[in-house]
């Protein structure tokens, strides 16, 4: 028979190699957005109908502010969670298993005369912006360096500015709400 101080030894190697192989797995099955990847089954006949995109959508709407998008029902959306003399409005949203800093994804309401000195050190730092029409609405959209690489769409809501940003680690979800996001009429 082993000794005490083997078992021991021999137990806690287990549990660690057993650990050490569930979180391959867990990890493993992550997509490029944080998000849990579902392994799928294909279909047996092929389907010429286009794929529901939104299957898998909650939708945020904001009466208040005018605007309503589609974001994935494994996130969390969470309002005014910082304020500053700036910004009127800002939400947040994250994957509700992990918290994140800075958020994943936000949406702030910003004055248009401090937005424009935004574009200018946009164009002073040489970032070119990439004319964009999301609901029917012309806005631009800036792919920029901070302290972590963004991604930042400005359209105008009014006398204000929303802009619609992610970190670029996100940009799979971004892209899933940019096409959902309507201005309420």
């Amino acid at each position: 028979m082993f000794p005490t101080r083997q078992k021991i030894f021999l137990f806690t190697s287990l549990v660690l190699v057993v650990m050490s192989i569930a979180f391959v797995l867990i990890f493993s099955q992550r997509s490029d957005d944080g998000a849990l990847s579902q392994t799928s089954i294909p279909p047996a006949a092929t389907s010429t109908a286009p794929a529901d995109n939104t299957q898998n959508l909650k939708t945020y709407r904001n009466e208040e502010w005018g605007f309503e998008f589609r974001y994935p029902v494994d996130w969390e959306v969470k309002e005014n969670v910082y304020g500053n003399a700036v910004i009127k409005f800002n939400l947040v949203m994250q994957p509700i298993y992990m918290a994140h800093f800075p958020d994943p994804v936000s949406i702030d309401v910003l004055p248009s005369d401090w937005i424009e000195g935004v574009h200018k050190n946009f164009e002073a730092d040489g970032i070119e912006p990439l004319e964009v029409l999301v609901d029917g609405v012309k806005g631009v959209k800036y792919e920029h360096l901070e302290e972590f690489y963004y991604i930042d769409y400005f359209l105008p809501l009014g006398d204000d500015v929303i802009v619609i940003g992610s970190k670029k680690e996100y940009e799979n979800t971004l892209n899933q709400i940019i096409p959902t996001f309507r201005f309420l009429k």
